[in-house]
């Protein structure tokens, strides 16, 4: 497991990294962080990571944010799409973010869905989407959860164009940019793999659960999903 640290401030309790990292730090750890000394965006940590993919052989590379929790066997139908014809291949989640059609919407594929990071029910819910492994559908994907061989993502690669500028959330004149750079990372990489005759699959039967509170401030406590405006 690597972690890019780009810059990122300290977490709040004043530790470096979260107590469970605690007992796979040091030496011989398999977990390794990088610590970049500027912050320069999402695109250069995900580039990095994807050349690290390459650099140690790995046959798959997933990139992913800080705020998901990976279900039993999730890997298994991103396997099988990366296997059988797609560069990119991702899960389905309850929290996706704009996607082609809600394909990435856990409630497409299971209605009475529960929203809940329960280990038990994360077990269940996996479970019930094994039927589901062969079947990847063919769309954009969202980048919190995605994975390609790793010579695939180098062969694409991130515009660095689309690296983070702080200065960026408003334009020259002062105002709100409606499309600052930090958006949109896993369109501008699709349209590239897609002119270059690429395919992305959604993967019914694989699921991760996505807090979104990396993005959105801390939405989730105490057991209980917070959603902006919610009580």
């Amino acid at each position: 497991v690597v972690i890019d640290d780009d810059l990122s401030p300290r977490w709040p309790d004043g530790k470096p990294y979260p107590d469970e990292f605690g007992p796979f730090m040091g030496d011989g750890s398999p977990v390794e962080v990088y610590r970049f000394m500027t912050n320069f965006g999402l695109t250069r940590s995900w580039n990095h990571i994807a050349e690290l993919g390459v650099e140690l052989k790995c046959d798959y590379t997933v990139i992913s944010n800080n705020d998901v929790i990976f279900t039993p066997g999730w890997f298994d139908a991103i396997a099988h799409a990366l296997n059988n014809g797609y560069d990119v291949a991702s899960s389905i989640t309850n929290a996706p973010g704009p996607t082609a059609k809600g394909l990435q919407d856990v409630t497409a594929y299971v209605p009475h869905y529960k929203l809940t990071d329960d280990p038990g029910y994360l077990a269940l819910l996996a479970d019930k989407l094994k039927p589901l492994i062969s079947s990847p559908v063919e769309a954009r994907v969202n980048g919190y959860c995605w994975a390609a061989k790793s010579p695939t993502w180098q062969k694409y690669a991130f515009s660095t164009g689309r690296a983070f500028n702080p200065r960026n959330e408003v334009n020259s004149r002062g105002q709100a940019n409606p499309t600052p750079t930090m958006t949109l990372m896993e369109d501008e990489f699709q349209h590239r793999m897609y002119a270059m005759g690429g395919k992305s699959a959604v993967c019914p039967g694989s699921f991760v659960f996505h807090y979104r509170s990396a993005w959105r401030g801390d939405k989730y406590k105490q057991g209980k999903w917070y959603r902006p405006g919610s009580t």
